[in-house]
């Protein structure tokens, strides 16, 4: 399943702009964690930031 470019560019905003953790992000959003690490990797920070971020 893909998502939308607009949930993708959320997603960004909150953990760029707002500084969350990828767990809140996923809940708020009501979409899976690994979702959100997939989007902020493929912006291109690394994996391993990603999920030390979401505990």
């Amino acid at each position: 399943m893909t998502i939308s470019p607009e949930l993708e560019a959320q997603i960004l905003r909150l953990y760029h702009a707002e500084k969350w953790r990828c767990g809140t992000i996923a809940r708020q959003l009501h979409v899976h964690h690994t979702t959100v690490h997939r989007v902020l990797a493929r912006a291109g920070l690394p994996r391993s930031a990603a999920e030390s971020l979401n505990h």
